[in-house]
């Protein structure tokens, strides 16, 4: 699918809807694109979206969660979509977690991937982001991957994948987490330095009766890490709703 034209900017969309299914709008972390939902998640039948300013949508990233979860809600305007499960990864899961306090009436529920309430990034990923951006990405492929790091997405421009850093770094939601009410799932691999999985067992205790499970061995990237067992859980998760 090409360019979506929305009333807050052009956004880049694979659409892998499936007829009778609950939308399921999957969001990339920071640095991220599209590419980073392999073929098996895909199957439970979603929108893939690229964030502003990240590989083929418009625009240079934003300063903070608000502005693309602003940007969900115009794609789901502009595609004539009332409602959708918002599914993010680490800075996207932040995203969702933002959609769900600015619009829950957009959303059947929540799935949350490698990311926590709070994204208190690595002292070494902020300095590098703020003053040499372009040694982010040697940095942060030893960092992220506990896996096979060839199958990473491409590359990013360096002062979007910097913003992406500094505002998840800014990123808290604690003081709201208790105030969500919809259904939850959370995922997180027990390798997951970035976002380890004390995070994910936090929020699952923070809001009613959230789903939470921990995959063995599995590091920050766990979608490609371990898709099939990303794909059981979420599509299991979705045929609940």
């Amino acid at each position: 699918m090409p360019l979506i034209e929305t009333a807050r900017g052009a956004l880049y969309l694979a659409d892998h809807r499936r007829d009778g299914r609950p939308v399921v709008v999957l969001v990339h972390g920071a640095g991220g694109t599209h590419l980073d939902w392999p073929r098996a998640v895909r199957q439970v039948g979603c929108l893939v979206v690229d964030l502003n300013g990240h590989y083929k949508s418009a625009g240079d990233g934003h300063a903070d969660m608000a502005g693309h979860a602003d940007d969900l809600a115009a794609l789901l305007d502009a595609l004539g979509i009332d409602r959708a499960i918002v599914c993010g990864h680490s800075m996207g899961g932040a995203v969702a977690l933002t959609f769900a306090i600015q619009h829950p009436d957009r959303m059947l529920g929540m799935a949350l991937i490698s990311t926590g309430a709070r994204l208190r990034v690595n002292p070494e990923i902020l300095r590098r982001a703020e003053h040499d951006p372009d040694s982010l990405d040697a940095f942060l492929l030893d960092y992220l991957w506990a896996g096979d790091p060839s199958k990473r997405g491409p590359r990013q421009r360096p002062a979007v994948v910097a913003r992406d850093y500094l505002a998840a770094n800014a990123f808290d939601a604690r003081p709201w987490l208790d105030a969500i009410r919809m259904p939850t799932l959370v995922l997180c691999g027990t390798a997951d330095r970035m976002t380890p999985p004390k995070l994910s067992e936090a929020i699952a205790a923070a809001i009613p009766g959230a789903e939470l499970h921990l995959i063995e061995g599995a590091g920050h990237m766990l979608q490609l890490e371990r898709p099939t067992a990303v794909a059981e859980y979420l599509t299991g998760w979705v045929a609940t709703l």
